[in-house]
């Protein structure tokens, strides 16, 4: 999920406006300037779409991150309204005192933006790095038709449903918290024995509680691959 606009706000304050600006480019400093805000705000537009696609933990992390950015965002652009009233004439009558007083005004609020711009870059390479990593999920042909033709599994397909909806989000947590799926009684017990050895198994609830959904995970995929009581599935 990184977001390219980020580095380009990092490389107009730095290499676009503060560089042109105490060089006594004055124009084209204040013209850099006027983009760098239609872009953020455009940007600021964006973020909560994005934020809106996240699980809770990512989208808290990220939304706090935006807020301290904008805050400053903000802070850098009143300083601006208040601060840059210099004109290339101005500036060019002395170049050094200019460039030291500029300098003293702005670097260290330039500074401070790129900073919280490339933490924030970060964190969503992160969450892009995350969601790459997670799962994706699909039936076998068996599973699949169980569910469309089993008179008691169609009957019951909401519970089945529930069940795997269940399964998504504790296998996508696991896997992002742990690297792998978690063992765990009811829900992702590791099959010890019989043709389904090495696949795991969630306890269905009544009154298909002796039923057990059956999934394997290849590192890349999680695969449902049938629903059967213990004695149908082999299983211990």
């Amino acid at each position: 999920m990184e977001i390219s606009e980020l580095k380009l706000l990092r490389n107009q304050l730095k290499n676009g406006f503060y560089n042109r600006l105490i060089n006594g480019d004055i124009k084209k400093a204040k013209i850099t300037l006027e983009f760098i805000f239609k872009s953020f705000n455009e940007l600021n537009k964006l973020i909560p779409q994005i934020v809106l696609k996240l699980d809770a933990g990512s989208a808290k992390q990220l939304a706090g991150s935006w807020q301290a950015l904008k805050i400053k965002f903000y802070e850098f652009q009143a300083l601006t309204e208040k601060e840059l009233n210099i004109t290339e004439e101005l500036f060019n009558k002395d170049p050094a005192v200019w460039k030291e007083l500029l300098s003293s005004i702005f670097k260290s609020k330039v500074n401070e933006l790129c900073s919280l711009l490339q933490s924030t870059d970060d964190l969503f390479k992160a969450q892009a790095e995350v969601k790459e990593q997670l799962p994706c999920f699909k039936y076998s042909p068996k599973y699949a038709k169980q569910k469309e033709r089993n008179n008691l599994y169609s009957q019951y397909e909401n519970m089945i449903n529930r069940m795997e909806s269940k399964l998504q989000i504790f296998i996508a947590e696991s896997i992002k918290n742990k690297g792998k799926i978690i063992e765990k009684k009811g829900i992702s017990k590791v099959i010890q024995t019989g043709g389904w050895k090495g696949c795991y198994h969630a306890n269905l609830s009544k009154p298909l509680n002796d039923h057990r959904i059956v999934y394997s995970f290849d590192g890349k995929t999680v695969k449902f691959e049938i629903i059967g009581t213990h004695k149908q599935l082999g299983i211990d």
